[in-house]
């Protein structure tokens, strides 16, 4: 195991989960491989002719990279329905930070949306598993 951070961490240090570090910043989440994320996206990936082919779906793999922070309430990653809640028409993937539910499981608030703008032209956990570390950028609130 590690020395990990996971919760209440202030926005600009570093959050330290088993396989990803995270840092919101004001206008970005940096998400970080660790050491222990490197092998773990190695083991659900192939490569061929140059290629990444996931073994699992993306959907599964991200939520296992940021199992940590999903376990402690600092975040969820959004449903197609929860997307739908908020008004996002995107296909990208979408984290929330602050989420707020009512007793119907229906989003209330969110405090911080970061997304994946570029998810057209290049994977997430592609980027992540070549470069070591993604960006998603911050999203504007409704209304604002």
């Amino acid at each position: 195991m590690g020395d990990y951070s996971v919760g209440n961490v202030p926005k600009g240090q570093e959050n330290k989960g088993l396989y990803v570090t995270l840092v919101q910043e004001p206008n970005q989440l940096s998400i970080k491989l660790t050491e222990e994320g490197k092998e773990f996206l190695q083991g659900e990936s192939q490569i061929e002719a140059g290629e990444v082919h996931w073994k699992k779906a993306y959907s599964e793999i991200l939520w296992a990279l940021l199992q940590d922070f999903i376990e402690v309430g600092d975040l969820e990653i959004f449903s197609d329905q929860d997307l739908a809640d908020v008004g996002a028409l995107t296909s990208a993937p979408v984290i929330g930070f602050g989420v707020s539910r009512d007793d119907d499981s229906r989003l209330t608030d969110v405090e911080d949306v970061y997304w994946f703008p570029n998810y057209q032209v290049e994977s997430e956990l592609d980027t992540l598993l070549q470069d070591g570390e993604v960006v998603f950028d911050k999203s504007e609130k409704c209304g604002e």
